[in-house]
């Protein structure tokens, strides 16, 4: 049988290569880094179920071995489009913390209002919960599974570097 096909320009080809190649390199750069997401996130939240009870609120800010929860006072409260709060630790009165909440987890409109108190809790150098709500960067917030996402960008990264490598062989005659 004769092929009817008009003959692809090599030109052509070696682009359709290139380009291909080029998805390739993205899809191994997206799937190395969520794959490396996944493993430090997964030791982020290990770390911060296996800490233990911090004595003072300073213990809790050099390292991720242990947790103060202990009252915290409003300095400043701000709403743009998430709530933002400035709180102060009783026995680090010379440091503020700002902290952000999610929309759906914001803490009651009473416990939000400057020189309002709350249990807060302090992890790691940054308050992780502050009445009971969980601010942006607690360590329970992080993705739980981007493992998946990483190996469907691996076989991503093979199907378009074996494309591109054909279309690059073809183009140039070999």
């Amino acid at each position: 049988m004769i092929d009817s096909r008009p003959a692809v320009a090599p030109w052509r080809l070696k682009v359709v290569g290139l380009v291909l190649i080029t998805f390739a390199v993205a899809f191994l750069i997206t799937s190395v880094g969520l794959i490396y997401l996944n493993f430090r996130d997964a030791a982020i939240v290990s770390a911060y179920h296996n800490s233990t009870a911090c004595a003072s609120p300073s213990d809790a800010l050099t390292g991720d071995r242990c947790r103060y929860t202990g009252p915290a006072t409003v300095v400043r409260s701000e709403r743009q489009n998430l709530l933002s709060l400035d709180l102060r630790f009783d026995g680090l009165t010379d440091r503020t913390f700002r902290v952000m909440f999610p929309k759906d987890g914001e803490p009651a409109g009473s416990q939000v209002s400057p020189g309002a108190q709350a249990q807060g809790e302090l992890w790691n150098g940054q308050v992780v919960r502050f009445a009971g709500a969980a601010v942006s960067g607690n360590p329970d917030a992080q993705p739980s599974n981007l493992l998946f996402g990483g190996i469907f960008f691996a076989v991503g990264f093979a199907l378009f570097l074996y494309w591109g490598l054909q279309s690059a062989r073809k183009g140039w005659g070999k």
